[in-house]
Formats: structure tokens, C-alpha cells, sequence
């Protein structure tokens, strides 16, 4: 059983902001995302803790017995703000494309609203998959109604 690791741009892409836009290529397509090094991030995991994420990315590298490169997530296609390269998935591509400073159409928003159900519900589907191979659901008996 494999977990999927949940990453920022994924909250990013299913986050919609006030004016209807879809956070990531409405953040994107307006300048707001910058790449930075790994040395200059500093992680706050609890209140007393912080560590760099160039020294976490080591620590996990070493504990999975994998090189620093090896713990990207995927292939992503994003490339740095002001490229003009590929921004995610074709339908991340789309959205910027489209994404300005007007809300979306009933339609956009609808169509976004489908495909998010449409995410949701695979989801759903594979996380009762997992809960059932962990504990399958024992079924009743007919016995004792009526």
C-alpha cells in the first residue's frame, strides 16, 4: 500500500480563491510564486523546533537510503515564474491561460466543480479500498429482524 503524499501545489490547485480563481495558476499567473533554494527555507514543525529543509531533505534522504534528488515528488513540469514554461498538468495550463482578473463563468465554475468531484470521489473510492484490505467490513446477519 502506497500513500499519496499530498503537496502544497495540490492544496494550491484544489483551492479556490475568493474571486473564483483557482489559487495555484491565479498565484502564478500573477507574479507570486517565486523559487527559492532549499537553504533558504526554514521548516517550524512545532513551536520550539526548526530545522532547514536542506538539512531535512539530507536527514530523509539518508533514513530512505536515497540520494537528495530521488526525494522529488514526481515529474513536475512547473517551471520559475516569468520562463514562459509549462505551468503543471494540461488543465493547469488551461487555467492560467485563462485565469485573469475576473471572476470565472458559471460554466468555468462548474466545470472545476465537476472535476473536483470527479478527484474527490476516485479519492473516496481508493481510501475505501485501503480501509478494507487494513479491516474488511464484516457484513450482518440476517438473523434477529424482523
Amino acid at each position: 500500500m502506497q500513500d499519496k503524499l499530498l503537496t502544497l501545489a495540490d492544496a494550491m490547485q484544489r483551492t479556490q480563491l475568493t474571486d473564483g480563481s483557482t489559487m495555484l495558476p491565479s498565484f502564478h499567473a500573477r507574479g507570486k510564486l517565486t523559487k527559492v533554494a532549499t537553504t533558504d527555507v526554514t521548516m517550524t514543525p512545532d513551536n520550539s523546533t526548526t530545522i532547514n529543509l536542506a538539512e531535512l531533505n539530507k536527514v530523509i534522504a539518508d533514513q530512505k537510503g536515497i540520494s537528495i534528488s530521488d526525494l522529488a515528488v514526481g515529474q513536475s513540469s512547473v517551471t520559475e515564474v516569468g520562463s514562459g514554461g509549462p505551468v503543471g498538468t494540461p488543465e493547469v495550463q488551461a487555467q492560467t491561460v485563462a485565469s485573469t482578473d475576473e471572476p470565472l463563468s458559471d460554466d468555468d465554475l462548474a466545470k472545476n466543480l465537476r472535476a473536483d468531484a470527479d478527484r474527490l470521489f476516485k479519492e473516496a473510492t481508493e481510501l475505501r479500498k485501503q480501509a478494507d484490505e487494513l479491516a474488511p467490513v464484516k457484513k450482518a446477519s440476517g438473523r434477529g429482524k424482523s
